[in-house]
């Protein structure tokens, strides 16, 4: 079979406008994000990432991916306006002489039609003609690609409209297995405040409404307000001492992983997984003991393909199933808030679950991340104060938790499960007021807020008090519902769980956490101490009152973390570990008074829990 010479020019047109607009979108788009960043050659930032991407076959895997996909992607837009183009000349003969000027225009026109789906769809994207700092550019970039079709095409207008269709999720249904074994469902929502939910006039209907009808702890709090290592307490019933994870992205590679309670369960017949909208502070990974991990992948591009894969065209694929298969990275990521949608999310969460639940008892643990700093995501909130950003996140996240059940009920899992709703960290804001109005009007703001975020200052208490309830939704529930005001933690949840379940059933384990249904668990409560620490915290965040620049926070942090060349991950330096320990604040809590040393604080600064009233042991003007 001989291919015309005619067809191979046609073709070779194609690649050339395919590699010109990827060239032209992609160099703009990672020159600003370097600008804004402050990586470039010669820096440590820059040297750093060198270095790993050419020790680190997985790196080098990863992108030569994401290009080819980008590749692929942008070639069928290409082809698109090839097909066109030959129906055209077929229909008008005048025009058959003229391939490569036809080919062209439709493309050009294709690519205009991309640019103004995606600044319809997702107002705040990069190349958006709506409300962006870089509308000038999106324009410019009409203006070219409508001025080469005007050129080729000798003055002639042609108008075409191309409609885009992508799936939101599956709508298939599957039956949940019938078992003895209850589901098991862990539903965090991040950096949520406890006080929110418990307001009387609570911006957060949903978990006010599980709070009011489950066995809810009005005193919980987060071992470290920082969400890997609260989370593996989670996962473990063990305080951070004891688990040795201590830091965000710490190295985890000597750690035990037969203990955690998703292995535990999988030992009993549980299908285990583990899912999530942000990954990036977070490598939790099969090893804990889950059979199945969702959202979008670990790893270092994680970080800057969340920011980078900003393009029309692979925006307008991102939610759908083929988004999925091509920029697995970016796909279901909070942290790419243009294009991040809550409800696609949960839908295909759920669709998750449910083909687990066909097969038999189901422990998830699934973490909503939108209240996470920044708080914005897609056009929502990029306007309004940081408070006005937090309290919509706030409210969409509660309603993720809603549309997540609501889910579950409809694939028949909700019935036989028992729901743990918790929050890893609480936020706090440093500023009582904002323009001579409170910040949360309805709450009686008790403790106040010294340091900014989460995992900062333990004596800006809203940040280590946590939501954390649950619940019995079986026929004939165990699990009583009240209130309970004794002070537990979040490492009381792993042998509170596996309580239920028997403990005939599992091997003699210690943990440092507490069976809180446990006949005596009052006592022991009164009686324990706990310890809390923060987070690695650096000057930025300090400086920051609750306007944080990112670009700060990545400079004065970046020196104390690599990328893993075998995995691809980022994780601390372990060389940087122990002085980052060292920089921390401890508070030992007991009897009501949280006494904190080191850090930001002396010796002797306490917190009443039950006053919010702070004593400084050496108090300045």
């Amino acid at each position: 079979m001989r291919v015309s010479r005619s067809l191979v020019k046609e073709w070779l047109l194609l690649v050339l406008l395919t590699l010109g607009l990827m060239v032209l979108q992609g160099s703009y788009r990672f020159w600003i994000f370097s600008e804004t960043f402050a990586i470039k050659k010669g820096s440590i930032n820059a040297d750093m990432m060198i270095a790993a991407f050419w020790d680190s076959a997985k790196l080098q895997g990863d992108l030569l991916h994401y290009l080819l996909m980008q590749f692929l992607l942008h070639f069928s837009l290409a082809l698109a306006a090839w097909w066109f183009a030959r129906r055209f000349m077929q229909r008008f003969a005048v025009y058959r002489h003229q391939p490569k000027r036809v080919i062209a225009l439709f493309w050009s026109v294709l690519v205009l039609c991309t640019f103004m789906a995606n600044s319809l769809v997702y107002k705040f994207s990069f190349f958006s003609l709506y409300h962006s700092v870089h509308s000038g550019l999106a324009i410019a970039l009409l203006l070219a690609v409508g001025g080469v079709a005007i050129y080729l095409s000798r003055g002639w207008v042609l108008l075409l409209a191309a409609v885009w269709w992508w799936p939101t999720g599956s709508v298939t249904k599957q039956e949940a297995a019938k078992t003895d074994q209850p589901n098991i469902f862990i539903i965090g929502v991040d950096s949520l405040r406890a006080d929110l939910v418990e307001a009387e006039n609570s911006p957060t209907p949903v978990l006010k409404a599980l709070s009011e009808s489950s066995l809810y702890f009005e005193n919980a709090l987060t071992p470290v307000a920082r969400t890997f290592p609260a989370w593996v307490s989670i996962l473990t019933g063990n305080a951070p001492q004891t688990t040795g994870v201590r830091i965000n992205l710490q190295d985890v590679s000597q750690m035990d992983w037969s203990h955690t309670l998703p292995s535990l369960l999988q030992q009993q017949g549980y299908q285990t997984a583990y899912i999530t909208d942000e990954k990036r502070f977070s490598n939790i990974d099969h090893r804990y003991g889950f059979n199945v991990l969702g959202g979008p992948e670990i790893g270092a591009y994680d970080f800057m393909l969340g920011k980078i894969n900003d393009f029309p065209l692979s925006n307008l694929v991102m939610n759908s199933g083929l988004g999925q298969w091509l920029f697995r990275y970016t796909h279901l990521n909070r942290a790419a808030d243009h294009v991040y949608d809550p409800d696609y999310f949960v839908d295909k969460t759920v669709d998750q679950l449910g083909e687990m639940g066909s097969q038999g008892s189901v422990f998830a643990a699934v973490h909503l991340c939108l209240p996470h700093w920044p708080y914005i995501w897609g056009g929502v909130g990029r306007k309004d104060t940081i408070v006005d950003q937090y309290l919509k996140a706030v409210v969409e996240a509660d309603r993720q938790v809603g549309r997540l059940l609501d889910g579950l009920q409809r694939k028949g899992m909700l019935d036989n499960s028992i729901v743990v709703f918790l929050s890893d960290h609480g936020e706090a804001f440093p500023m009582a007021y904002e323009n001579g109005k409170p910040l949360f009007p309805w709450l009686s703001e008790k403790y106040v807020d010294y340091a900014p975020l989460h995992g900062t200052d333990l004596l800006s208490f809203n940040q280590n008090r946590v939501v954390l309830g649950v619940k019995d939704f079986r026929s004939q529930p165990v699990i009583e519902t009240k209130q309970v005001s004794e002070v537990v933690s979040l490492i009381d949840i792993t042998p509170t769980l596996l309580g239920l379940l028997g403990t005939d059933s599992w091997p003699d384990r210690s943990f440092d956490g507490v069976d809180l249904l446990a006949e005596g668990s009052e006592a022991v409560l009164q009686s324990r101490a706990l310890y809390l620490e923060t987070g690695f915290t650096v000057e930025a965040m300090y400086r920051a009152k609750g306007l944080v620049k990112l670009v700060d926070i990545v400079h004065e942090s970046f020196d104390f973390y690599e990328i893993d060349t075998d995995s691809g991950r980022l994780q601390v330096r372990p060389d940087s570990t122990r002085s980052l320990i060292l920089n921390k604040s401890f508070g030992v809590l007991k009897d009501g008074l949280l006494k904190v040393t080191g850090g930001v604080h002396e010796v002797g600064d306490t917190l009443n829990i039950d006053t919010g009233e702070v004593f400084f042991s050496n108090p300045t003007e």
